[in-house]
């Protein structure tokens, strides 16, 4: 899954096609979380994980969508 997804991030930022670049981050975003989380049974911390990487991602592709908004 994780080839998949640096093939998809790849292709979006040679494209410059921000939608590639989002479903990599989306797919591999959760593909981690889950290959993390699966034996974890305390739930204040996926909750805490859930909260904090979450807005991360958040801030990270609105950081890269700005990119791809400006011209180069």
């Amino acid at each position: 899954m994780l080839i998949a997804c640096a093939a998809s991030l790849v292709w979006g930022i040679k494209r410059r096609q921000f939608a590639f670049v989002a479903y990599a981050a989306v797919y591999g975003y959760v593909g981690v979380s889950w290959m993390l989380l699966r034996n974890v049974g305390n739930s204040t911390f996926v909750l805490a994980y859930f909260v904090l990487t979450a807005i991360a991602m958040i801030v990270a592709l609105v950081l890269i969508a700005r990119k791809f908004g400006r011209a180069e």
